[in-house]
């Protein structure tokens, strides 16, 4: 509900909304955390955080995994890959298709405006996330913003 209350004065603001929806799960979680939009908008938060996880002490594996939060074509290559059949969905190592990102994963959440899909919301981290924690967390956050959306 704490989450809700958070976000719930951004709600007729769809980018304030998803800019503080990224900033909300990745404290929530403790790790970077990213919204993608139909429109190819990206969001991300938190990106601090994987500087504190073992596997990202590589270099060449922190460096593609923030080039990939950053931009937005290689989020939406990973995006095209996916099948978005699920309220959550979990991405690892060599279906996100990058060199150095085996040892990394990606759970996310569609949220959608009326009946279409207006984007994904999730976390990119290592393999070994904490996933009983970070599904029902992603996916809280994917039918908050659904319902959210429901505004735009």
């Amino acid at each position: 509900m704490e989450i809700k209350e958070g976000l719930w004065d951004y709600r007729f603001h769809p980018h304030r909304l998803l800019k503080q929806a990224t900033k909300e799960l990745s404290e929530k979680l403790g790790t970077l955390a990213i919204a993608s939009t139909e429109e190819g908008d990206v969001y991300q938060s938190g990106a601090y955080s994987v500087l504190d996880i073992p596997e990202f002490y590589d270099i060449d594996l922190t460096k593609t995994l923030l080039m990939l939060a950053d931009r937005n074509e290689m989020l939406n290559q990973i995006l095209e890959r996916a099948v978005i059949n699920e309220p959550v969905c979990v991405m690892l190592g060599d279906e996100l298709g990058g060199e150095y990102l085996e040892y990394c994963g990606f759970v996310f959440a569609p949220f959608g405006s009326g009946k279409k899909n207006a984007g994904v919301i999730g976390v990119l981290g290592p393999t070994r996330m904490a996933y009983p924690r970070v599904i029902p967390t992603v996916r809280y956050f994917g039918d908050l913003l659904t319902e959210l959306a429901s505004t735009w």
